[in-house]
């Protein structure tokens, strides 16, 4: 039954989730919540239509990126906003650039999009100085079939 409750727990939520959240929302210890995600990754490995992006405390289901070109038209909304997907873009092609980069190069609405992108578990932000320095994340990676 635990398990079942971490599988369903992470298709519900529909977004990167920490393993203290699941272990708080489920009753099951983190250690335990470590243990079943890493079934589930074997259970959705490459020959299934998910997976289980597990990285950093942190674990999402995912379409598995080589069958989402032939079905992401049926997604009832679009996932990434073209803003969203500009940050993202600057973020990939340089690798890795500071917030305030990002906020000169195409405005003050960039912080929204950072946000929504660092929440979806695209990119991450660490503190640098007075601003963030912002690299892609695994999730992105697997979820736009890039390899390492």
């Amino acid at each position: 039954m635990e398990r079942e409750i971490i599988e369903g727990a992470l298709f519900l939520v529909g977004r990167q989730i920490s393993i203290e959240e699941l272990s708080r929302v489920s009753g099951i210890n983190e250690k335990k919540v470590i243990e079943i995600l890493k079934e589930l990754q074997e259970k959705y490995d490459e020959n299934s239509g998910i997976k289980l992006v597990f990285d950093e405390g942190k674990a999402q289901l995912i379409v598995n990126p080589k069958v989402l070109p032939k079905i992401a038209h049926l997604s009832p909304y679009q996932e990434l906003s073209k803003g969203q997907l500009k940050v993202l873009s600057i973020v990939a092609f340089k690798n890795q650039v500071t917030q305030s980069q990002i906020v000169k190069s195409i405005g003050n609405k960039a912080y929204s999009y950072i946000k929504e992108l660092e929440k979806k578990g695209f990119i991450k932000g660490e503190k640098f100085g007075k601003t963030k320095l912002l690299k892609t994340t695994k999730l992105f990676k697997e979820y736009f079939g890039i390899e390492e």
